[in-house]
Protein backbone atom coordinates (compact mmCIF):
# COMPACT_ATOMS: atom_id res chain seq x y z
CA UNK A 1 0.00 0.00 0.00
CA UNK A 2 1.20 3.50 -0.83
CA UNK A 3 0.04 6.87 0.49
CA UNK A 4 0.59 10.07 -1.51
CA UNK A 5 0.88 13.17 0.64
CA UNK A 6 2.67 16.54 0.50
CA UNK A 7 4.51 15.69 -2.71
CA UNK A 8 5.86 12.39 -1.34
CA UNK A 9 4.88 8.76 -1.85
CA UNK A 10 4.96 6.83 1.42
CA UNK A 11 5.47 3.10 1.22
CA UNK A 12 5.09 0.60 -0.15
CA UNK A 13 3.85 -0.96 3.07
CA UNK A 14 2.16 -4.25 3.79
CA UNK A 15 -1.56 -3.56 3.89
CA UNK A 16 -1.86 -5.08 7.37
CA UNK A 17 0.91 -2.79 8.73
CA UNK A 18 -0.58 0.58 7.73
CA UNK A 19 -3.77 2.42 8.67
CA UNK A 20 -4.65 5.54 6.70
CA UNK A 21 -6.31 7.19 9.70
CA UNK A 22 -6.95 10.43 7.82
CA UNK A 23 -9.23 8.52 5.38
CA UNK A 24 -10.77 6.12 7.91
CA UNK A 25 -14.41 5.56 8.80
CA UNK A 26 -13.43 6.05 12.45
CA UNK A 27 -12.05 9.52 11.74
CA UNK A 28 -15.11 10.50 9.70
CA UNK A 29 -17.31 9.35 12.60
CA UNK A 30 -15.37 11.40 15.16
CA UNK A 31 -15.59 14.46 12.88
CA UNK A 32 -19.33 14.22 12.23
CA UNK A 33 -21.49 17.16 13.30
CA UNK A 34 -19.17 19.84 14.67
CA UNK A 35 -15.99 17.84 14.03
CA UNK A 36 -12.68 19.48 13.24
CA UNK A 37 -10.48 17.00 15.09
CA UNK A 38 -6.95 17.38 13.65
CA UNK A 39 -5.36 14.11 12.55
CA UNK A 40 -2.08 12.81 11.08
CA UNK A 41 -1.80 11.08 7.70
CA UNK A 42 -1.33 7.47 8.75
CA UNK A 43 -0.19 4.95 11.35
CA UNK A 44 2.44 2.31 10.71
CA UNK A 45 3.18 -0.85 12.65
CA UNK A 46 6.95 -0.89 12.29
CA UNK A 47 8.69 -4.25 12.50
CA UNK A 48 5.47 -6.27 12.18
CA UNK A 49 6.40 -9.95 12.40
CA UNK A 50 4.66 -13.21 11.48
CA UNK A 51 2.95 -13.36 14.89
CA UNK A 52 1.36 -9.94 14.18
CA UNK A 53 3.48 -8.23 16.83
CA UNK A 54 5.13 -4.90 16.01
CA UNK A 55 8.16 -3.33 17.64
CA UNK A 56 6.70 0.17 17.41
CA UNK A 57 3.72 2.24 16.37
CA UNK A 58 4.62 5.18 14.14
CA UNK A 59 2.20 8.10 13.88
CA UNK A 60 3.18 9.95 10.70
CA UNK A 61 2.36 13.49 9.58
CA UNK A 62 3.67 14.95 6.30
CA UNK A 63 4.15 18.56 5.27
CA UNK A 64 5.53 20.12 2.12
CA UNK A 65 6.86 23.16 4.00
CA UNK A 66 7.38 24.72 7.42
CA UNK A 67 7.87 28.32 8.50
CA UNK A 68 11.30 29.45 9.63
CA UNK A 69 11.81 29.54 13.39
CA UNK A 70 12.64 33.26 13.10
CA UNK A 71 9.05 33.93 12.00
CA UNK A 72 7.87 33.56 15.58
CA UNK A 73 4.07 33.67 15.23
CA UNK A 74 3.85 31.44 12.13
CA UNK A 75 6.38 29.00 13.58
CA UNK A 76 4.52 28.76 16.89
CA UNK A 77 1.22 28.18 15.05
CA UNK A 78 2.84 25.47 12.89
CA UNK A 79 4.25 23.63 15.94
CA UNK A 80 0.84 23.80 17.65
CA UNK A 81 -0.84 22.40 14.52
CA UNK A 82 1.58 19.47 14.28
CA UNK A 83 1.28 18.79 18.01
CA UNK A 84 -2.53 18.72 17.71
CA UNK A 85 -2.46 16.33 14.74
CA UNK A 86 -0.03 13.90 16.35
CA UNK A 87 -1.67 14.10 19.81
CA UNK A 88 -5.20 13.60 18.48
CA UNK A 89 -4.02 10.69 16.33
CA UNK A 90 -2.44 9.02 19.35
CA UNK A 91 -5.56 9.65 21.46
CA UNK A 92 -7.94 8.33 18.79
CA UNK A 93 -5.75 5.25 18.32
CA UNK A 94 -5.75 4.51 22.04
CA UNK A 95 -9.50 5.15 22.24
CA UNK A 96 -9.97 2.54 19.50
CA UNK A 97 -7.64 0.13 21.30
CA UNK A 98 -9.79 0.59 24.44
CA UNK A 99 -12.98 -0.30 22.58
CA UNK A 100 -14.43 3.18 22.07
CA UNK A 101 -16.31 3.97 18.84
CA UNK A 102 -16.87 0.24 18.20
CA UNK A 103 -19.57 0.77 15.57
CA UNK A 104 -17.15 2.53 13.24
CA UNK A 105 -13.77 1.16 14.29
CA UNK A 106 -12.15 0.14 11.01
CA UNK A 107 -8.66 -0.46 12.40
CA UNK A 108 -7.08 -3.56 10.85
CA UNK A 109 -6.94 -6.56 13.21
CA UNK A 110 -3.15 -6.34 13.44
CA UNK A 111 -3.48 -2.90 15.00
CA UNK A 112 -6.03 -3.99 17.56
CA UNK A 113 -3.75 -6.90 18.56
CA UNK A 114 -1.18 -4.33 19.72
CA UNK A 115 -3.56 -2.99 22.39
CA UNK A 116 -2.33 -5.45 25.03
CA UNK A 117 1.34 -5.58 24.10
CA UNK A 118 4.05 -3.14 25.19
CA UNK A 119 4.89 -1.16 22.07
CA UNK A 120 7.20 1.77 21.40
CA UNK A 121 5.47 4.93 20.17
CA UNK A 122 7.12 7.20 17.59
CA UNK A 123 5.53 10.48 16.52
CA UNK A 124 7.03 11.44 13.17
CA UNK A 125 6.87 14.60 11.08
CA UNK A 126 8.25 14.34 7.53
CA UNK A 127 9.06 17.61 5.76
CA UNK A 128 9.54 17.45 2.01
CA UNK A 129 12.59 19.23 0.60
CA UNK A 130 13.94 20.51 3.91
CA UNK A 131 17.66 20.72 4.52
CA UNK A 132 18.90 18.66 7.46
CA UNK A 133 20.16 21.76 9.30
CA UNK A 134 16.65 23.28 9.18
CA UNK A 135 15.16 20.34 11.10
CA UNK A 136 16.77 20.81 14.53
CA UNK A 137 14.81 23.90 15.66
CA UNK A 138 11.57 22.26 14.52
CA UNK A 139 12.47 19.05 16.31
CA UNK A 140 13.43 20.89 19.52
CA UNK A 141 10.22 22.93 19.56
CA UNK A 142 8.03 19.91 18.82
CA UNK A 143 9.72 17.76 21.47
CA UNK A 144 9.10 20.49 24.07
CA UNK A 145 5.37 20.48 23.28
CA UNK A 146 5.23 16.72 23.88
CA UNK A 147 6.91 16.57 27.30
CA UNK A 148 3.66 15.96 29.22
CA UNK A 149 2.33 13.53 26.62
CA UNK A 150 5.63 11.64 26.68
CA UNK A 151 5.40 11.29 30.47
CA UNK A 152 1.79 10.10 30.34
CA UNK A 153 2.39 7.52 27.59
CA UNK A 154 5.88 6.61 28.83
CA UNK A 155 7.90 7.45 25.75
CA UNK A 156 10.94 9.65 25.36
CA UNK A 157 10.85 13.18 23.96
CA UNK A 158 13.38 11.81 21.44
CA UNK A 159 10.59 9.56 20.12
CA UNK A 160 9.14 12.72 18.57
CA UNK A 161 11.11 12.73 15.32
CA UNK A 162 11.40 15.28 12.51
CA UNK A 163 12.76 14.00 9.20
CA UNK A 164 13.27 15.43 5.75
CA UNK A 165 12.38 13.37 2.69
CA UNK A 166 15.95 12.10 2.32
CA UNK A 167 16.03 10.77 5.89
CA UNK A 168 12.53 9.29 5.51
CA UNK A 169 13.66 7.48 2.36
CA UNK A 170 16.60 5.93 4.24
CA UNK A 171 14.19 4.68 6.92
CA UNK A 172 11.96 3.10 4.29
CA UNK A 173 9.09 5.52 4.85
CA UNK A 174 8.98 6.99 1.35
CA UNK A 175 9.77 5.86 -2.16
CA UNK A 176 12.35 7.56 -4.23
CA UNK A 177 15.31 7.30 -6.46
Amino acid sequence: MEIKESGMVFGPFKKEAVFHIEKSRLYRHVNRREGNVPIAEFLLLYGLDSSSTASSLWVVEAKSSAPRPGNNEDFKKFIQEINAKLSCSLSLTMAAFLGRHTSCNDFPKNFLKQAHIPITIKLILVLSGHKKEWLEPISDALQKTFKSTARIWNFLPEDVIVLNDEMARRRGLIKGS
